[in-house]
């Protein structure tokens, strides 16, 4: 049964999750929808309660933003950075001879991915499967090829760090155009 000791216990041990649209207790919503290390303590109710909520507690946006308090008094990391690219699938056509970027993704929270590499030989019909794993130690990114099922390609596969960036680009090397299909399968915050 309920009670009053345990409500409290349960209050107490509680993660706070604040949300643009939060409601609050005079009514309203919080009010706020930006970046949480911009508030001002005092200028409303929204703004001085994400000012002042415990440590631990998180802030999602309305864009998909979510924010971790990580110090006192108002101190706000981003979790995830990029994350919202992990399921999108990038496909290009690369001429013989040519250089495609695949993805730009930040490195300031994100510094290890997993990649994905689909290609076809347009000429040929050749076929190629490759897993990747990338790991970001300033000022580099280290990769390595861990799967690879089908045949050889005459490809150049160039992760590197670029103005704070992991930056992914497939060179072409065979005689025919290739069809390359990237994902990033996972970002991984240390």
């Amino acid at each position: 049964m309920a009670s009053i000791e345990n409500n409290a216990f349960e209050i107490e041990r509680r993660c706070i999750q604040l949300k643009f649209n939060t409601n609050m207790p005079g009514g309203g919503t919080l009010g706020y929808d930006s970046d949480p290390n911009g508030v001002t303590n005092g200028a409303n109710s929204g703004e001085t309660l994400i000012y002042n909520v415990a440590q631990g507690s998180t802030f999602l946006q309305s864009n998909g933003k979510w924010w971790f308090k990580k110090a006192l008094p108002n101190n706000w990391i981003e979790i995830g950075g990029a994350t919202n690219v992990a399921s999108n699938v990038v496909t290009h056509d690369i001429p013989a001879g040519n250089t495609q970027q695949f993805y730009s993704l930040d490195l300031s929270n994100n510094k290890s991915f997993e990649w994905v590499v689909d290609t076809t030989n347009l000429g040929t019909d050749a076929t190629s499967l490759s897993k990747l794993s990338s790991l970001y130690s300033d000022p580099n990114v280290f990769s390595n090829e861990y799967s690879f099922l089908g045949e050889n390609m005459e490809m150049v596969i160039d992760i590197t760090a670029a103005a704070g960036n992991c930056v992914f680009e497939i060179t072409n090397n065979e005689a025919e155009t290739i069809r390359c299909s990237v994902k990033v399968e996972a970002l991984n915050e240390l």
